[in-house]
């Protein structure tokens, strides 16, 4: 869990706890009751979820399939500020190689070192603009452009690693 998330938890659980209104923070709804504790304590952290994610979260715990912390709507990645719609691929592929490569190759090589998928994923989203996609096997990172999607791919040489890129869909 990021120390974003971890904060977020503290933020909503204070905020319940003085009793303001919260909307869910698993599914994001206004189905909360406003009397806190007639709602239900959530199984994955110490904070309360709507009656109807309580239940989900208890048959999903009996299955042994519980969700994510990472799925939950109150702790969604901020998107990065920007995206490549009005660049080329040509050009977006320039800005991702100058302003981006250190921080996509620290995200692969966390994936490579066994991290969380999941919180790869999570961290990719809010710190790289324009990322739609990402796909772990094999590990590659969409974004979308003016002339269709650019595909990054991280690729082993000899000499170390190295980023290509494909533009596809184009028109």
């Amino acid at each position: 869990m990021t120390e974003r998330m971890k904060n977020a938890l503290a933020d909503l659980k204070a905020r319940q706890e003085r009793g303001e209104y919260t909307l869910c923070p698993r599914c994001g709804k206004n189905t909360m009751r406003p009397d806190l504790y007639t709602n239900a304590l959530s199984r994955s952290a110490d904070i309360m979820v709507c009656g109807m994610c309580g239940l989900d979260e208890a048959k999903l715990a009996f299955m042994r399939a519980p969700m994510s912390l990472y799925q939950w709507a109150a702790l969604q990645s901020e998107k990065a500020e920007g995206d490549f719609r009005n660049f080329t691929g040509q050009e977006t592929w320039c800005v991702l190689k100058d302003q981006y490569k250190a921080k996509m190759f620290n995200l692969y090589r966390q994936y490579l070192g066994g991290e969380n998928p999941e919180e790869i994923r999570f961290l990719a989203f809010e710190s790289i603009p324009g990322l739609t996609q990402i796909w772990t096997e094999p590990y590659q990172m969409k974004f979308r452009c003016r002339d269709g999607s650019l595909i990054v791919r991280f690729k082993e040489l000899s000499g170390g690693w190295e980023m290509e890129a494909d533009l596809v869909d184009g028109k």
